[in-house]
């Protein structure tokens, strides 16, 4: 489907013999089998790749090519159409291919420098394509610096998908869903659309912490592709098992035979209009099962999220770090920093680990 979509639009942009297409956010080889793209040659030597091509008789280019030849495939010819996928935000899936010592450096450049203090890998001209560059669940994400691309007046940008085919999302329940938590999942998943063509994707927005409407829009454009469903909040699916493992090591430390149950707010059905507070119930072993998956997430240099616990005094809460601490101390010997704003309040967490353990 994504690929009928781009050539049918390549025909109607390849039309004028002086003008070339640009792709951005459109893997190279979906417009042209027999075209190759090596980024370090043009950056070292931008005039003699730029001539390379046009020999060639090439007419397509990747963004990245246009961002380092800019001014020769301006001065050559008359007009330049950057064909769009409008399908992403401002990240964009880089399909480009580098060698490992390069990735290596530019994934260190764009990281967040330590203390203000940034390190000169000397990449040159590879940089400056980019504002933004990062591995992500696999992938390779980035957003592009070309704010100056329509600097030029033969530029003109071209949206792949039309505003007006775009598709209805669609609601339902599921227990197997792609959690979106920000603008790199989403590209991630795109990617994986446009690869892998499934039939049907269910996807929760509950943890997605950009601009959920614009986010919307850009789904309904990907529901032209393929059927999407989105999990309503407060609808999802996902049974809790307790382990006999955990119940194993609490009564091990603490002598206890059951978790106990946390009274909580419940954050789906909270009406801050009519003050409407319900709460639920949840297991201090779900909690702790979440915590212990984030961390073996971690250390497996996956994907791991945050978790956030609110509850009333001697609700055992205290158990919920206690026990992933202890854990993972005599599983990998790592240690757990506590944080807390009494000292009267650690001195008694101390001396109850203390008899315990």
């Amino acid at each position: 489907m994504f690929l009928k979509i781009v050539q049918t639009k390549l025909a109607e942009l390849l039309r004028d013999e002086n003008s070339i297409v640009v792709l951005k956010g459109i893997p190279l080889n979906f417009a042209d089998k027999n075209a190759a793209e090596n980024l370090e040659t043009a950056a070292k030597n931008p005039l003699q790749y730029f001539s390379a091509a046009v020999n060639s008789g090439r007419k397509i280019f990747t963004c990245e090519e246009f961002l380092l030849l800019k001014n020769f495939l301006a001065a050559q010819f008359d007009q330049i159409l950057i064909l769009n996928n409008n399908l992403y935000i401002s990240q964009f899936p880089i399909e480009a291919k580098f060698s490992a010592e390069i990735l290596e450096n530019l994934l260190e450049h764009f990281k967040e420098p330590e203390f203000g203090q940034g390190q000169d890998f000397n990449l040159g001209k590879l940089e400056k394509i980019f504002s933004g560059l990062k591995l992500h669940g696999g992938n390779l994400v980035g957003v592009y610096n070309d704010e100056s691309a329509t600097d030029f007046f033969s530029v003109k940008i071209i949206d792949l998908f039309s505003a007006q085919k775009i598709s209805p999302l669609n609601y339902a329940v599921a227990q197997d869903f792609v959690d979106l938590n920000d603008e790199s999942d989403f590209v991630c998943l795109a990617r994986k659309i446009i690869f892998e063509e499934p039939l049907e994707v269910y996807i929760s927005l509950q943890n997605y912490f950009g601009d959920k409407t614009e986010l919307e829009s850009k789904l309904k454009i990907l529901a032209t592709l393929t059927k999407i469903y989105i999990v309503p909040f407060g609808e999802i699916y996902k049974p809790f098992q307790s382990q006999p493992e955990n119940l194993a090591f609490l009564k091990k430390i603490w002598g206890y035979e059951n978790f106990r149950e946390l009274t909580v707010y419940n954050l789906q059905k909270l009406d801050a209009a009519t003050g409407f507070k319900p709460t639920q119930k949840i297991s201090q072993e779900q909690i702790i099962s979440d915590i212990i998956a984030q961390v073996e997430n971690c250390r497996a240099g996956g994907r791991h999220r945050d978790i956030f616990v609110t509850a009333p005094t001697g609700a055992g809460k205290s158990l919920i770090f206690q026990f992933p601490a202890i854990f993972f101390a005599e599983k990998y010997r790592l240690f757990t920093i506590v944080i807390s704003p009494l000292i009267g309040l650690m001195d008694d967490q101390v001396k109850n680990l203390q008899k315990v353990y």
